[in-house]
C-alpha cells in the first residue's frame, strides 16, 4: 500500500527524482495486478485488459480531481478485469442494493464510468449495467475516506 510506496521512495530517493520513483511504483503496481488478472481471466487476454484498465484509471483519476492509492489501484485492476470478462461471456451482475437510490444520489459517478468504458462496449459490444457500476462504487467507498460521488 501506501507504506511501501513510502519506503520505495526513501530507498531511492538518492539515485532518481519523484517522477522515477513514480513510474517505479505505477509499474510494480501494473505487474502485481497483471500477476493477480492472469490468474483470474480465463478468455481474455490479461495485458491487453490491463491496458485497457489502465487508461480508465487514469481517466477517472482526472476526472475525480486526485491520485488513486496503491489499494485502490490494485482493487480497479483485479475487480474490473473480471468484470469485463462478467461483461464479455455475459454473465454481468444486474442485482444492486438500492438500485433506485444509487441512480438517484450518483448518477455523476455512473456518466463517469459509463463515459470512460465507452471505448470497451464497442470493442467487445458489451452493455454495462448500472449494478456493476454500483460494484465499482463501493470499491471506492471501501478504499478512500469520504468517497463523495
Amino acid at each position: 500500500g501506501e507504506q511501501g510506496y513510502a519506503h520505495l521512495s526513501q530507498l531511492l530517493s538518492g539515485y532518481l527524482n519523484d517522477k522515477q520513483i513514480a513510474l517505479i511504483n505505477k509499474n510494480m503496481v501494473r505487474e502485481f495486478s497483471l500477476h493477480n488478472v492472469v490468474n483470474s481471466l480465463t478468455i481474455l487476454n490479461a495485458n491487453k485488459t490491463i491496458g485497457h484498465i489502465e487508461t480508465i484509471i487514469a481517466e477517472w483519476q482526472n476526472t475525480l480531481g486526485f491520485s488513486f492509492n496503491n489499494n485502490l489501484i490494485i482493487s480497479l485492476y483485479v475487480h474490473l478485469s473480471c468484470m469485463i470478462e462478467r461483461l464479455v461471456m455475459r454473465n454481468e451482475i444486474t442485482h444492486y442494493k438500492n438500485m433506485t437510490e444509487f441512480n438517484e444520489r450518483h448518477g455523476e459517478f455512473i456518466a463517469m464510468v459509463n463515459h470512460s468504458f465507452q471505448r470497451l462496449k464497442i470493442l467487445y459490444n458489451v452493455a454495462l449495467p448500472v449494478a456493476e457500476i454500483g460494484y465499482i462504487h463501493d470499491i471506492f467507498e471501501l478504499r478512500i475516506e469520504d468517497f463523495r460521488w
